[in-house]
């Protein structure tokens, strides 16, 4: 703890400084807080109860809300529920603005400031920093109106924290129930996945990314080649993939955006100037009408706007190269060969969809600040004209940046969190091709990184498939210059990228029966850690355990076919940290799961003695499928116990020895501080109590001592403990007037 502390003074010592550098003197924070300063709180990791008390309580006014945090403004002493877990992270004097900064570095992020002469004589304050799911988000304060735009734009980092935000935003949502509930791939759906060629991709880069004497291409934003040459390609492509399928259509949507020509820096000449570009669009149409779209899109357009000579010469309305083979040619190439592979199976009848499907490629991501828009044009357009149509958008799989591979074989899946339920798809569909195969990664983020922003603005889930985490990408020493070229570009990551998001979308097919099929996901086993009568999701660094705190493991089964019926054992253990191996959890019965339901199973963690370091909870799912073969799942959380410290009042227990081969020898032990009542039982894996003992204990000396019970005196009575070969739980309970109730367990293993 002290050392964050540290760390946190350092980096806002530093940004302070720089401020101050810069040149800092209006809005200067004073001395004391202003009339109408407020107090600044973050709660982290917030139950649904707590999102939904959050929401009526009229004395918070949210700022931010994603999953894992909220932060919020209060009057200075406003007292709120316990049960929150509420800290005060600020005060924000009422003459400065809130922001967050979210997954980039603070000093890089002023350094950037400094260079905006918007913010050159802002006053920057960084004054705290909180966890959340997506990484720290770090509070920071300014004058109103000088947070640049290159900051908060297109690909910014920074947050301009907006006001009454409704935190129940922060939990997922089920998928649309028109989709259907996903299920497992049909041979048919397979072998459409498996078409999916690195030799047809790396020909769309190709094509996207040369002239036609093979020279780098201009697919500028403004430049003529984008409207003349690159967006034709791609409507005859689309065109010629759709040929045949009755109903298929591909067109142009035009809309106007406004640009910026001359030195616009300087002195904004013609920063107004309206210029006209359009999106291709190919529709596929389903099998029931009025169902709703499901859209599958990258951006066309590309931009050298990092390049200072690039720059210069566009401005003045010269044709420059850039042909943005990662920024975005690698993208388009990835929906083309989506609609290529989707378009065969649907004239086969391979498969079929209920819903539409739309495949577009926009332009106008790319649109600079200085013209007054944030990119993201052509995808505003686009769901503003549909949905004004009275269309029912489904989802989004948003292509941007997917070709290079400087991070060997990552895959981001990038969602918010009403679309979690699509990054969960998209990464299984990774998970299932053959090794070698990427690694994905789910990343939560709020930021105007690409397209699908303008379906999440809207409540469309979407995701964002990248090669990189969000603001990694714009560190790539050729993210928007001329370099962007095709030789860097890795076909046979855009194949397997490519696969997954097709196979993400076949789940949804509905040509052939599917097969009962239960899907134990790695995220699906949670380690939660009880705290006031409420669960918040464990987290290392953040959440303490000690030697009998309580940690409990939520496993989650879903039913991704048919009706699953059949036999389910779900397995748990605790493993590392130099202890032994402790099964503590056996679940064996015949269970009957309909298309998406699900099975839950919660249980305790026990934290014992001698448990200090990283260890791992396992879960093992073992489910039988329609001819009789065994499925094994597996999952590993890891959690983090203080060394030689316990808990206030927590119990101590110990088995002696454990495993147990004897029955008559074995003893439980019971560090005994003062006089208390104490229970004693053993339960099998199913619940069902054993054996037990109940009664006072008085310490034999001041200080405590250590109660042995010998094992073979817990049977019922008139009985013999006869306990087979097994796993079993031992539980321990202490009450009393002059102590603090308590409750512990430790596992118990005979090998007779």
């Amino acid at each position: 703890m002290r050392r964050g502390l540290h760390r946190l003074r350092t980096r806002a010592e530093l940004l302070v400084v720089a401020a101050l550098v810069f040149g800092a003197a209006i809005g200067a924070v004073p001395g004391g807080p202003a009339p109408d300063a407020r107090d600044v709180i973050a709660i982290v990791d917030p139950t649904a109860d707590i999102t939904r008390d959050i929401a009526a309580h009229s004395d918070i006014d949210v700022r931010w809300a994603e999953r894992g945090l909220v932060v919020g403004e209060v009057a200075p002493g406003t007292s709120l529920p316990a049960a929150w877990n509420a800290r005060v992270v600020a005060r924000r004097p009422g003459n400065l603005e809130l922001g967050l900064l979210r997954g980039s570095d603070v000093a890089h992020t002023v350094a950037q400031m400094a260079r905006s002469k918007a913010a050159a004589a802002a006053v920057l304050m960084t004054v705290a920093r909180v966890p959340a799911v997506a990484g720290e988000a770090w509070i920071l304060f300014a004058p109103p109106g000088t947070w640049p735009e290159d900051l908060i734009g297109c690909h910014g980092g920074l947050v301009l924290a907006g006001h009454h935000l409704d935190p129940r935003t922060i939990f997922e949502s089920a998928p649309p129930a028109a989709l259907g509930a996903p299920h497992a791939w049909s041979a048919q759906a397979r072998a459409v996945i498996a078409a999916v060629a690195a030799e047809t991709l790396q020909a769309n880069v190709n094509a996207l990314g040369l002239d036609s004497s093979g020279q780098p291409a201009n697919r500028y934003v403004f430049g003529a080649p984008l409207a003349t040459v690159y967006g034709p390609w791609v409507e005859h492509t689309m065109q010629r993939l759709t040929a045949g399928i009755p109903g298929a259509a591909v067109s142009r949507q035009p809309f106007d955006m406004r640009r910026c020509v001359g030195d616009s820096v300087t002195n904004g000449t013609n920063c107004f100037q309206t210029a006209s570009a359009y999106n291709v669009v190919a529709r596929i149409p389903g099998t029931v009408p009025g169902t709703g779209i499901f859209v599958v899109c990258a951006h066309l357009d590309a931009t050298g706007s990092r390049n200072v000579p690039w720059s210069y010469a566009t401005g003045n309305g010269l044709e420059r190269a850039t042909p943005g083979a990662e920024d975005n040619a690698s993208g388009v190439a990835c929906v083309l060969e989506m609609l290529r592979n989707t378009a065969e199976g649907v004239r086969t009848g391979s498969v079929a969809f209920a819903f539409d499907l739309e495949f577009v490629a926009f332009s106008g991501e790319e649109v600079p600040a200085l013209a007054s828009e944030q990119g993201l044009v052509g995808s505003e357009q686009y769901v503003l004209k549909r949905t004004a149509e009275g269309v029912r958008f489904l989802g989004c799989f948003n292509f941007d940046m997917v070709g290079y591979n400087h991070l060997p074989d990552n895959l981001q899946i990038v969602y918010n969190p009403a679309s979690h339920w699509m990054a969960n798809l998209v990464r299984d569909a990774v998970l299932a091709q053959a090794p070698p195969r990427l690694v994905p990664v789910l990343e939560i983020d709020e930021q105007r990184a690409s397209d699908h922003n303008s379906f999440w603005a809207r409540g469309v889930p979407a995701v964002l498939s990248a090669d990189a985490p969000v603001d990694s990408l714009r560190r790539y020493s050729t993210y928007h210059h001329p370099t962007d070229v095709v030789a860097a570009v890795v076909a046979s990551k855009l194949a397997q990228t490519t696969r997954a998001l097709l196979g993400a979308l076949l789940r949804f097919d509905t040509v052939a029966p599917h097969p009962p099929q239960l899907l134990f996901a790695p995220e699906e086993l949670r380690l939660l850690r009880p705290i006031g009568g409420s669960d918040f999701t464990y987290r290392a660094g953040f959440h303490i355990l000690h030697p009998g705190t309580p940690l409990r493991a939520r496993t989650t089964v879903r039913s991704v076919g048919n009706t699953y019926a059949g036999p389910l054992r779900i397995e748990l253990a605790t493993v590392g940290g130099g202890a032994p191996r402790r099964v503590f959890f056996d679940s064996s019965a015949t269970v009957d799961v309909p298309p998406g339901g699900f099975i839950q199973v919660d249980h305790l963690v026990p934290i014992l003695t001698g448990d200090a370091g990283t260890l791992q909870v396992e879960a093992r799912v073992t489910s039988v499928d329609t001819t009789g073969v065994s499925s094994v799942q597996s999952s590993q959380q890891g959690y983090n116990v203080a060394a030689d410290v316990l808990a206030p009042g927590a119990i101590v227990v110990r088995v002696k020895p454990n495993p147990v081969r004897d029955l008559a020898s074995a003893k439980i032990e019971v560090d005994v501080e003062r006089h208390a009542n104490y229970d004693l039982d053993i339960f099998d894996l199913e619940g069902q109590r054993l054996a037990g003992w109940s009664g006072d204990v008085e310490p034999r000396s001041s200080g405590g001592v250590s109660v042995s019970f010998p094992l073979s005196q817990l049977a019922r009575p008139g009985t013999a403990l006869n306990l087979r070969s097994g796993a079993y739980i031992v539980r321990v309970r202490r009450h009393g007037a002059a102590v603090e109730s308590a409750s512990t367990t430790v596992p118990l293993v005979i090998v007779r």
